[in-house]
């Protein structure tokens, strides 16, 4: 049996504390069962394409599988993809057997995560298929103008009294992003 590594961000491990904290047990079940659907698709395509699973990261942005492994650009898109589509197929499952919370959470993570920003699903899977200078360049300023919208968008919520949590999110993925850096498209 292989070794599989596990790592936590502190500021992660302080939202789980948070999380397991302020919900009850029916909220914090559905929320945990959309996330392990939804890590279970990727970890599916990792396996379905050869790829060695090394481990797991828990970071701010959620879950995160470590693989490595020579792919195609269909097979990193795929991988990406699976996540948010094994999601999307279990919260209708979830709706049909009447868990409208596993449902709904399910197909907001899966939704979200579809999303253009980095190190988001979506902005993998358009990773995956740009190319060249040129691609990078559209895929950075879309994601950044993804980021933007969200953030104003949460402005827009704040000041209708719907709260700051869209804020939030919209800033932290603006600020956690490596928009303006010069580095790798694709990390794996």
């Amino acid at each position: 049996m292989r070794a599989v590594r596990f790592h936590a961000d502190p500021p992660a491990v302080l939202l789980l504390a948070l999380l397991y904290s302020s919900l009850d047990n029916r909220e914090l079940a559905a929320l945990l069962s959309a996330v392990l659907v939804h890590e279970l698709g990727h970890l599916a395509a990792v396996e379905l394409l050869g790829l060695k699973f090394c481990g797991l990261r828990l970071e701010l942005t959620g879950l995160c599988i470590e693989y490595s492994g020579e792919t195609s650009r269909w097979g990193q898109f795929l991988t990406a993809a699976a996540g948010p589509a094994l999601g999307l197929i279990y919260a209708q499952l979830a709706s049909a057997a009447h868990w409208e919370l596993a449902a709904g959470l399910s197909m907001l993570l899966s939704l979200f995560n579809l999303l253009p920003i980095q190190p988001l699903d979506g902005w993998r899977m358009a990773a995956s298929l740009c190319t060249g200078r040129w691609g990078e360049r559209i895929l950075r300023a879309l994601g950044l103008f993804a980021a933007l919208s969200l953030l104003c968008l949460g402005f827009v919520y704040a000041r209708q009294g719907k709260g700051f949590a869209l804020c939030m999110v919209g800033l932290y993925l603006l600020l956690s992003s490596n928009y303006t850096r010069n580095n790798e498209i694709l990390q794996v």
